[in-house]
């Protein structure tokens, strides 16, 4: 698993949070499931080894 870092665009401005995930698409999902909007960036940022 790796920690990867989602952005969004709420009503009130932008925002981010860091979910463990194994992929972006996994961290997409689970962004979504969290905040119930889609992320428009997901970056990585730490590989798990």
């Amino acid at each position: 698993m790796s920690l990867w870092h989602c952005y969004a665009n709420g009503a009130f401005g932008r925002f981010g949070d860091y979910i463990l995930a194994t992929s972006a698409d996994d961290a997409r999902q689970k962004f979504r499931l969290i905040y119930r909007v889609w992320p428009t960036q997901v970056q990585i940022e730490r590989r798990a080894k």
